[in-house]
């Protein structure tokens, strides 16, 4: 669709042509900080042109299978061809110099173990000196440049196109979500969503699973 796509928590702006018009990477010294402290942690170092990992291909899949979401978004769907095109954009085995030279947009991580996540977390709040992490829920890492989220890319891109953002609906459900839901007025967030995001939001829509989301862009725009 001729649409512009704010991708990767705020650090990508693509224009309806695919051509990036913003581009926020993650510094050297953010990369290090995961290559060095957490080198057997199942991390995605995500570029525009793909995901980058250190894990071997069957330990990626063996990791990320126990993530019932993910199970669930990509495993699952092997008969629609959707699982071979999202690994194929999987570099396995990468050394660190290879993560380190290339254009990192986000790192991902995911750790089901509470215990060494809680610790990840409590290490991460004082060693990101130019990164942010806005994970989307509690068990997962998304870290970005500090200048890039949501809220910023989606003000960016309002003043590149002449909107204010009084024009502007926005809809969240994640962590991630809660500054953009907080900063524009006409903010939404389903009954499902976490409560952050449902305690920032302007209305509380019924579940997603009822398509509210779709539901509410049908109301404001017809």
């Amino acid at each position: 669709m001729p649409v512009y796509l704010i991708l990767m928590n705020g650090a990508l702006i693509l224009d309806p042509r695919r051509q990036p018009i913003l581009v926020k990477e993650v510094s050297r010294q953010t990369k290090e900080h995961f290559l060095r402290k957490y080198p057997k942690t199942n991390l995605e170092f995500i570029t525009q042109a793909g995901t980058l990992t250190r894990l071997s291909r069957d330990a990626y899949i063996r990791e990320y299978s126990a993530w019932d979401m993910w199970k669930k978004k990509v495993l699952d769907k092997k008969e629609s061809g959707y699982y071979e095109r999202f690994m194929a954009r999987i570099t396995f085995d990468c050394t660190e110099e290879e993560i380190l030279a290339s254009p990192v947009l986000k790192i991902n991580g995911l750790e089901l173990k509470s215990e060494p996540y809680a610790q990840m977390l409590e290490e991460l709040e004082g060693a990101l000196t130019d990164a942010v992490n806005a994970p989307f829920a509690d068990h997962v890492i998304e870290v970005t440049d500090q200048e890039a989220s949501k809220a910023r890319s989606l003000l960016w891109l309002c003043d590149y196109l002449g909107w204010n953002k009084e024009e502007t609906a926005v809809f969240g459900d994640g962590g991630n979500d809660v500054e953009m839901l907080r900063v524009f007025p006409h903010s939404y967030a389903p009954a499902d969503a976490c409560e952050a995001a449902r305690e920032a939001a302007l209305e509380i829509l019924p579940p997603n699973r009822e398509y509210a989301v779709v539901e509410k862009i049908r109301e404001l725009f017809i």
